[in-house]
């Protein structure tokens, strides 16, 4: 609930998916999708459900299914839900 209210910092959100930045590389369409979610968490404090990845706004201009493979995907999530899970233990 604070990090609705008080706005979350956008360099601390980027950190939280640094090491996936670092490790996997992305290319452009996936560095989009990933400052989507940081705009997002920024806005919103955490993303939610994970299904939410696959709806509005993240399905455009590319859907993340298609843009990242099945690793790809599954580390994404995994700092999601770790980024989501740091937000409940303030």
């Amino acid at each position: 609930m604070i990090r609705k209210i008080a706005k979350m910092d956008r360099d601390a959100a980027y950190g939280a998916f640094s090491a996936f930045i670092a490790e996997e590389r992305p290319n452009a369409e996936q560095l989009h999708f990933i400052q989507q979610v940081v705009d997002y968490v920024v806005e919103n404090g955490y993303v939610k459900d994970v299904l939410d990845l696959m709806k509005a706004p993240f399905d455009r201009p590319f859907k993340f299914s298609v843009i990242f493979t099945r690793d790809e995907q599954v580390k994404l999530v995994k700092a999601i839900n770790i980024f989501k899970e740091n937000a409940f233990a303030i």
